[in-house]
């Protein structure tokens, strides 16, 4: 079997748990896997950097991390991935999509935008240290651009009309974006070509090594290319069958260890 030389992760239903997270024993395996046989751990999420910075800091590790479904990769301190959305293309869309009353929110790298609070800030503000930024998006976008998007998502509390909007979305084949559901009530559109599974290249293009030497964890559906591209891609006892249906293997859920159970298995060999 080929040497794992680096591990990679989802985060949400992932490395967290149903209380949002980090189990006692996941984080031991992952810093022993660190420390006794210097594999980084990587975080890989849809989240934006800010929202993922906090966790680096709990695991006490300098995580590569790739943010925004890997349209943003950074190492020790060096951008490896830089590609922000065209703000017209959001905007554009956006008044495409407003027939369906969806609640949309973009991210720029540190920042997250809504055009009134509610209901789906304080979920954001559970999510992140950052307080939200409030108004018309073209305010912050257009008139005060100092900050690039890359990415939108939009939320809704009814997941009928989520897949609505995604159904329709796929329908018109823009050659612009990519769209996915990240969970049952939040779709999240993306620059084309960007997903997890383009961090696996990334990371393996940096570290000189195979795809297959990588591990990666993920539950979900824009954890599919991720999963399905790395060597050992694993997926959460609890995921979405489109992640099993791919995966190299299957450990238990996120709320009971299921990385820690990965990492003993294929790395400590117990």
């Amino acid at each position: 079997m080929n040497t794992i030389k680096l591990i990679c992760s989802d985060i949400d239903g992932t490395l967290l748990n149903s209380q949002k997270q980090i189990n006692d024993e996941d984080k031991k395996w992952i810093q022993k896997a660190w420390y006794e046989k210097h594999i980084p751990f990587a975080l890989v999420s849809g989240r934006f950097r800010n929202g993922v910075t906090g966790l680096q800091k709990e695991l006490g590790l300098n995580s590569p991390l790739s943010c925004f479904n890997g349209a943003y990769v950074e190492f020790e301190g060096a951008v490896l991935k830089d590609e922000p959305m065209d703000y017209t293309l959001i905007s554009s869309l956006l008044k495409q999509l407003s027939p369906f009353h969806n609640i949309p929110v973009i991210f720029s790298l540190d920042k997250w935008y809504m055009q009134e609070d509610g209901y789906w800030a304080e979920v954001q503000r559970t999510m992140c240290p950052s307080e939200g930024i409030f108004g018309p998006f073209d305010d912050f976008f257009t008139k005060n651009a100092q900050d690039k998007p890359y990415k939108f998502v939009l939320k809704n509390k009814d997941t009928a009309v989520i897949n609505k909007t995604f159904a329709w979305l796929k329908e018109q084949n823009n050659p612009s974006i990519d769209c996915f559901l990240s969970a049952p009530n939040l779709l999240e559109v993306v620059n084309k070509g960007t997903h997890k599974g383009s961090t696996i290249h990334t990371f393996a293009q940096y570290f000189h090594i195979d795809k297959e030497n990588i591990m990666a964890f993920g539950d979900y559906n824009n954890d599919v290319e991720m999963i399905h591209k790395a060597g050992y891609g694993i997926a959460m006892g609890n995921a979405v069958k489109e992640v099993k249906d791919v995966a190299f293997d299957i450990t238990d859920t996120n709320d009971n260890c299921g990385i820690a159970q990965a990492i003993k298995k294929y790395i400590f060999h117990m």
